[in-house]
């Protein structure tokens, strides 16, 4: 079982991380099929068989009966895996995180056995012990070294929580989603922070501190659509909201692509397709969106 400080650290680097945006900046990729985009790889290739049956979370806690059914159901939603050890520790963590949504943010989880059976079809029974700990609520959520957006409270608008509310986990990772979108769609394309956390035990309470490096604003260099003839792609870029020059954008670029479903058959932040080069010097990018079809293996 690992100590709540330890837990806490990994949180740190999971929310560091969603501020770092890697789908924002990721670049030209090498293709891999012989149209020159990589095929999505099939469910049954990522996912295992096994999925859990039932779950027993063992022990008696202050976390109402309905939401702990709740997250167990979300768990056998979730969860696959090719092996008892990987389900097991998938749904471990899981019931952790399920507690640090309501509050409980030292909560820590063990399982206390696996079963697998065979009838009629592969599953997992599991048991999970959670140690609740205190319940936490959001005691302030503060800014440093923002200077694009000055108005911090357009930044604390961002997350969903208020002072006073219960903290979550999940909520606090779509705070940083939101502020990483905030700042993407003003051309801070290597925008990244650094969220430090402190606690009040005494009013149980837990403080957001996130350090800004806003880094430089990028305008757009030039928008390349590959598979379309001349035609089409004059009609797309010219009818669209992003052009040659302008400051980029992330919310107008997924709203290009969603104006073509026909032709942009991908997701509107997916990293295979989307292409970013960034020229640092110059401080801008060039954009290319990969249209062509997919070829099967």
């Amino acid at each position: 079982m690992r100590s709540w400080s330890v837990q806490i650290a990994v949180l740190k680097s999971c929310l560091t991380i969603l501020c770092l945006g890697a789908q924002e900046v990721q670049l030209a990729a090498t293709p891999v099929t012989t149209s020159g985009t990589p095929c999505p790889v099939p469910m049954r290739h990522i996912l295992g068989e096994l999925k859990i049956a039932q779950i027993t979370f063992a022990g008696s806690y202050k976390l109402p009966l309905p939401v702990q059914e709740q997250i167990a159901h979300s768990i056998r939603q979730q969860v696959r895996g090719s092996s008892v050890e990987a389900v097991t520790a998938q749904a471990v963590e899981r019931a952790r995180a399920g507690w640090q949504n309501h509050g409980y943010f030292k909560a820590t989880s063990t399982s206390e056995g696996a079963t697998l059976n065979t009838v009629p079809r592969q599953t997992v029974s599991l048991t999970i012990r959670v140690e609740e700990g205190p319940r936490y609520r959001v005691g302030a959520i503060t800014f440093r070294n923002n200077r694009a957006i000055g108005n911090v409270v357009v930044l604390r608008n961002l997350f969903p929580m208020k002072d006073g509310e219960t903290f979550s986990r999940d909520q606090t990772a779509k705070g940083i989603e939101n502020l990483r979108s905030a700042y993407t769609e003003l051309g801070y394309i290597n925008f990244t922070c650094i969220p430090d956390i402190t606690f009040d035990d005494t009013r149980k309470l837990i403080f957001l501190d996130v350090d800004l490096d806003e880094g430089e604003q990028f305008y757009i260099r030039s928008i390349d659509i590959l598979g379309v003839d001349e035609a089409t792609r004059a009609e797309i870029l010219h009818d669209g909201p992003l052009s040659r020059s302008q400051v980029y954008n992330s919310r107008l670029l997924k709203l290009m692509i969603e104006r073509h479903p026909a032709i942009f058959r991908f997701a509107s932040d997916d990293p295979a397709h989307i292409w970013r080069d960034l020229d640092e010097r110059t401080g801008t990018v060039a954009i290319s969106l990969d249209a062509r079809p997919c070829v099967q293996d």
